[in-house]
C-alpha cells in the first residue's frame, strides 16, 4: 500500500505510514464479476427470444378469420313490383285458337291451318261469317296437362257453335308445338245449368281423352277423368310417366250401354311389346263424365 501523503510504500494491512504517521485507507477490493447472475441475465435474454418467435410463428400459422357479416342497411330502398310470368303452354294455346279463327273469317278451310292437327279428329265445319269483322274467343277454363290441354270458352260470334254455345278444343303438342286435334259444342247456352249428357259419343270422348292423357303421362287430366274408385285401383296411371314409345296408337270400338248409367267402351289398344283389348266402364259423377273402371285382355 502506498502512502498517499508521502509515498513510501507500507505493508498490507498498516493503517499508519511508517515514515510520516499519515493514516492510510485500505485498497477497496476490486468488484469481483457475479457469474450466476450474469448466467440468469443471458437465460431470459433467450427465453425472451424464443418466446418472440413462437407468437410470430402462430401469427403465420394461425389461418385468416372471415370476415362479419355486414349488417343489413336500416335505410329503406325502392320496391320493385314482381312482373308475373306468362305461362308458355297456355300462351301458345291461345296463339292455335286465335290462328283458328283467323282462318275462319279469312273464309279459308281450317283443316289446312297451320295451327290445327292434320291427322287429329277435326269437328264441324264452321259457318260463314261477315269477312269485315273478326272473331274473338273467351276462354271459360282450361285443362292443361303435359303434352294435351282441354280448353272450354265462348265465341264472340257463332262460327263453330251457334245460339251462344261453349265449345271444346282439345289440343296436343306434336313437334314441340300445340296444335288444336278436335273441336266440338260442347254445352249449349240455352241450358246452361243442365248437366251434361252420358252417351255413346260422349263416352268415347271421354276414353279417347283419357288414352291421351295416359300415353303423355298427363296425371292432371287423368285425375280429372276418373272416379276415386279407378285411382285407388290404377295408381299407376299417375305416376307421370311418358308411354308414348310404349302406347303407339288405339282404335275405339263398340260401346254399350251398362244398366241404364253407363257405358262400356271397348278399345284395341296397340302397346309394345304386346297389344291389349280394354274395355272401359263410363259413367256420370257430379255432373261430370268420368271412367269409372278399366279392364283388360
Amino acid at each position: 500500500m502506498q502512502c498517499p501523503q508521502c509515498g513510501v510504500e507500507s505493508p498490507d494491512g498498516e493503517t499508519t505510514c511508517p515514515s510520516c504517521g499519515a493514516m492510510l485507507e485500505p485498497a477497496s477490493e476490486a468488484a469481483v464479476p457475479n457469474r450466476g447472475a450474469r448466467g440468469v441475465r443471458i437465460g431470459f435474454g433467450v427465453l425472451m427470444a424464443l418466446v418472440f418467435l413462437l407468437v410470430a410463428a402462430v401469427a403465420i400459422l394461425r389461418p385468416a378469420q372471415p370476415s362479419p357479416a355486414p349488417v343489413p342497411s336500416s335505410v329503406p330502398t325502392a320496391s320493385v313490383e314482381p312482373t308475373v310470368p306468362v305461362d308458355p303452354d297456355r300462351a301458345a294455346i291461345e296463339a292455335a285458337i286465335r290462328g283458328f279463327y283467323a282462318a275462319i273469317d279469312a273464309g279459308t278451310s281450317v283443316t289446312v291451318s297451320p295451327y290445327v292437327d292434320p291427322k287429329g279428329r277435326g269437328g264441324v265445319v264452321p259457318h260463314a261469317v261477315d269477312a269485315s269483322g273478326s272473331t274473338t274467343f273467351t276462354i271459360a277454363r282450361a285443362v292443361i296437362g303435359t303434352g294435351s290441354a282441354d280448353v272450354f270458352g265462348r265465341e264472340s260470334r257463332s262460327a263453330v257453335a251457334t245460339t251462344g254455345a261453349e265449345v271444346e278444343f282439345r289440343l296436343r303438342v306434336i313437334h314441340e308445338k300445340w296444335l288444336i286435334s278436335s273441336w266440338l259444342v260442347a254445352r249449349p247456352d240455352t241450358t246452361p245449368l243442365q248437366a251434361l249428357a252420358l252417351t255413346s259419343g260422349t263416352a268415347k270422348d271421354v276414353v279417347g281423352t283419357l288414352l291421351q292423357a295416359h300415353q303423355v303421362g298427363d296425371a292432371t287430366t287423368l285425375k280429372l277423368l276418373t272416379t276415386e274408385r279407378f285411382r285407388e285401383e290404377h295408381s299407376s296411371w299417375l305416376d307421370g310417366v311418358d308411354r308414348s314409345s310404349l302406347l303407339i296408337s288405339w282404335k275405339i270400338g263398340a260401346t254399350k250401354p251398362k244398366g241404364g248409367a253407363a257405358y262400356t267402351v271397348t278399345v284395341k289398344e296397340r302397346w309394345r311389346p304386346t297389344p291389349l283389348t280394354s274395355t272401359y266402364t263410363v259413367i256420370m259423377s257430379g255432373g261430370q263424365i268420368v271412367v269409372d273402371a278399366w279392364s283388360w285382355k
